[in-house]
């Protein structure tokens, strides 16, 4: 064993291949001078230097597919000696998508597949923002709260909207999919409850399956609201965002009046991670952490509070750096996407040093951005305004842009539906706006947030910054002890 450094990586490694003979080596190789290197790959450097074999990962983006290739191996591709591979070699590297056809114009055909993903979605997804009210005052919230709520009068006017896109034939649709977000929606816990009841009714009508999520501030999800929303809304997954420790969470998210709510939060999601109906119903339930430069040094800590808590394990938790919203400069105080992604991976290695249950530390393939590429999706608030973007909602500087679709209150014939956001694959094809035509990562980033782009913000995942200390990650998690790992 010898050590590798790699970024923020200092670990062991232990010598094991696992590849198995490929069954058509053989029929493979006849053709290999037909292929190449695919673009949409990541290489890692040597992982064991020094070792009678060595090796390094490599990482395809069109599949999401990550494996162990000898270093000597690596060469032959790279001087295109594609022939001078072993017949297991030539198999797993065609069937990962990594030695593709010579001719093939890999970026329309990963259009291909996206195209072809969204025909046949079988998914009709919509955001319903039930109320504009929200007890915090975030500071880097970009929307404007008031103390209005769906009224029961447009009920009727959002099903119809809805059904008419089942009815239409347009798609074959098999699930009703819904995220509950805000404001703050369980402010709107009454509209929640009349709405799911016709909307389970819609599902049913049709033959439909019915799923729902909710993004919540978690202040108001007491035991009792969260067995309802499990067992009587149908809600199977939750996002709750705690801005870290106490100490920095209490200055940011506190609510309007100041009052303090990390304890609050925090006992409320021990309840509901300990409650049988997370089981019973397969319910997920995340912690976000909104980080920027005043709280990144203390996100270990807040791990460590969470695995004190005995909920590490029990819950996702995802990592997010916070960005400007409706042009509200929140993002001044952000870490730049290089500093995020550095630090990152020393999150990841705390949290394998906790003993979480990481599965993966690579991305998958992703056909599609956000549901602003699906052409049925739409978002509802309280007033009865439709948007293609949740995040467009109560935000003033969105108001009356070509991004606006419309209102229920009013006829279809007024509505804009075909505004910039809906033609992001067009805008990708074309390059105008990103340069996600030229990206190896594309095929498992998507293009990242249309809105962003098309506000001139560049929207790239961190993973683009530190996909090499990744996959260093996920192959030692997988094949050396975590303590060796550590």
């Amino acid at each position: 064993m010898v050590y590798v450094a790699k970024s923020q990586i200092s670990v062991r490694y232990a010598n094991q291949d696992n590849c198995s003979p490929g069954k058509f080596g053989p029929l493979i190789e006849k053709y290999m001078t037909n292929f190449k290197l695919s673009y949409y790959n990541v290489t890692t450097d040597i992982i064991n230097p020094g070792d009678t074999s060595e090796k390094r990962i490599i990482f395809s983006t069109r599949t999401a597919k990550a494996m162990t290739l000898l270093d000597s191996s690596y060469q032959k591709i790279m001087e295109g000696r594609l022939k001078d591979l072993t017949s297991t070699e030539l198999f797993s590297l065609t069937e990962q998508s990594i030695l593709v056809p010579e001719n093939e114009d890999e970026f329309a055909a990963i259009q291909m597949e996206n195209e072809a993903f969204l025909s046949d979605r079988k998914v009709l997804y919509h955001v319903l923002q039930p109320g504009a009210n929200c007890q915090l005052g975030c500071h880097y919230c970009g929307q404007q709260h008031t103390k209005n709520f769906l009224d029961p009068s447009l009920y009727e006017k959002v099903i119809n909207r809805i059904e008419g896109k089942i009815l239409s034939g347009e798609f074959e649709y098999n699930t009703l999919a819904f995220t509950w977000y805000g404001g703050e929606p369980l402010m709107a816990l009454r509209q929640m409850r009349d709405l799911t009841y016709l909307l389970k009714e819609v599902a049913h009508r049709h033959g439909m399956k019915y799923y729902a999520d909710i993004i919540t501030n978690g202040l108001s999800l007491k035991e009792k609201i969260f067995e309802e929303l499990v067992s009587e809304l149908g809600i199977r997954s939750f996002q709750i965002t705690v801005d870290g420790t106490r100490e920095h969470h209490d200055r940011r998210r506190i609510t309007k009046s100041e009052e303090p709510t990390f304890d609050i939060i925090m006992d409320n999601i021990v309840k509901c991670v300990n409650s049988p109906l997370v089981q019973q119903y397969n319910v997920t339930i995340g912690v976000r952490i909104n980080i920027d430069k005043s709280n990144h040094a203390d996100v270990d800590e807040f791990l460590e509070y969470l695995h004190s808590r005995g909920i590490l394990n029990k819950v996702i938790v995802q990592f997010a750096e916070i960005v400007d919203w409706g042009q509200n400069g929140a993002s001044k105080e952000s870490l730049t996407i290089q500093e995020f992604a550095d630090t990152e991976i020393g999150w990841m290695l705390k949290l394998i040093e906790l003993g979480f249950n990481m599965n993966s530390f690579i991305p998958e393939r992703s056909n599609v951005a956000c549901m602003v590429q699906e052409k049925n999706s739409e978002v509802f608030d309280a007033f009865g305004n439709i948007y293609p973007c949740y995040e467009l909602p109560y935000t003033p500087i969105y108001e009356n842009t070509e991004w606006y679709v419309g209102n229920i209150k009013n006829d279809k014939s007024t509505y804009e539906v075909n505004n910039s956001l809906r033609n992001w694959s067009e805008h990708i094809r074309k390059g105008d706006v990103s340069n996600c035509n030229t990206c190896k990562f594309y095929p498992v980033c998507g293009g990242g947030c249309p809105k962003s782009w098309l506000e001139g913000k560049p929207s790239c995942p961190s993973f683009k910054f530190n996909m090499e200390d990744r996959l260093v990650l996920q192959y030692l998690n997988k094949n050396t002890s975590i303590k060796e790992l550590i």
